[in-house]
């Protein structure tokens, strides 16, 4: 039912059968971070709730999924999305929903509402959300998109079912890229997926920035692949020879991290797997899965954790260069 929606495998296959079985809850929460679709869902489940078709839904070939494929649909309506107040969600909006929630259907059995960015809904707004949700019309199906439940009160989780949506894996990410932007080269594709962790709407935007962003990109693809050689190398004081460029480049040292880290993953998947990614025909990767041990993989893949998590909690940079050097080295040693 939801083919064309990436990952997430055992919560569509969830909503396949609610809808399918005609048990789909009237209120529906769907969190996750922005990037990873929940407004697509979203579309999808109204589509495939209004589709007229007996069988597989959505059909997308009724009048019912074109409407809702164009956005036309009478049925289904989207609240949330004012541009000129995109972190507000004010009691107002409520108000109208409200009134026009028990007004019937125009064409289908069911209208649904999808509420895009609840979490930014006042303390007033959910209050007044809260009293249609415990008596809606027979009729009506609510979508809530958060980024997060826990801005939300606890009256209204109760009456939602929560779906938690996670990003794919970096290379069905690359896939997807690759279907919706065609054109580009397949490092490109692997960059913006790797430096997005798998999140796709983050990584489409990446490479909508491409003059810049895709600079960056690339310039950190190149400074990974260098920088895994020399780790291979085994040697602290080359190691340390490599790093020090980055003492002033400390935003360089960031962005080439998640690339290091997806390549080290590669090299020590591919001992053991015939991985089909682009990553693992690299050099670099190829050196890697050679020289370095599956527990020194493990190693350095938690040094490289640890010196992104210390960058976070704004650790003195040099001290964490000299770390992750002095580790990295030591990560063979038994």
């Amino acid at each position: 039912m939801f083919e064309s929606f990436a990952a997430n495998r055992t919560l569509k296959d969830t909503l396949a059968v609610m809808i399918n079985s005609r048990r789909l809850s009237h209120a529906i929460l769907l969190q996750g971070e922005p990037g990873t679709g929940k407004r697509t869902l979203a579309r999808l489940i109204a589509q495939a709730v209004l589709c007229r078709s007996p069988k597989a839904r959505p059909c997308g070939v009724c009048s019912s999924c074109h409407k809702a494929e164009k956005g036309i649909h009478p049925d289904i309506i989207e609240i949330g999305t004012e541009a000129v107040r995109p972190l507000s969600f004010h009691i107002e909006s409520i108000r109208d929903l409200r009134q026009g929630a028990f007004i019937a259907p125009n064409e289908s059995e069911s209208k649904i509402y999808i509420l895009q960015n609840v979490q930014n809904m006042t303390r007033q707004a959910q209050n007044a959300l809260l009293k249609v949700l415990e008596e809606p019309p027979e009729y009506v199906i609510f979508i809530l998109l958060c980024e997060n439940r826990s801005t939300m009160l606890e009256t209204i989780l109760s009456r939602c079912v929560t779906f938690t949506l996670e990003p794919p894996d970096e290379q069905t990410c690359a896939q997807v890229l690759a279907s919706k932007k065609p054109g580009l080269a397949a490092e490109q594709y692997q960059a913006a997926a790797i430096e997005a962790e798998g999140n796709i709407g983050r990584a489409l935007s990446l490479l909508d920035s491409e003059s810049e962003d895709g600079e960056h990109a690339n310039r950190a693809w190149d400074a990974a692949q260098s920088l895994l050689s020399v780790i291979c190398a085994g040697d602290e004081f080359t190691l340390l020879s490599a790093v020090s460029k980055y003492e002033k480049q400390k935003e360089s040292f960031v962005q080439m991290l998640p690339y290091l880290k997806q390549m080290v993953k590669e090299a020590s998947l591919k001992k053991f797997t015939s991985s089909r990614s682009g990553l693992s025909s690299l050099p670099a990767v190829k050196e890697a899965a050679s020289k370095l041990s599956a527990l020194q993989s493990i190693k350095i893949l938690d040094i490289i954790d640890n010196a992104a998590r210390r960058i976070r909690q704004n650790v003195n940079f040099n001290l964490i260069l000299a770390s992750f050097c002095a580790e990295t080295a030591n990560s063979g040693r038994k």
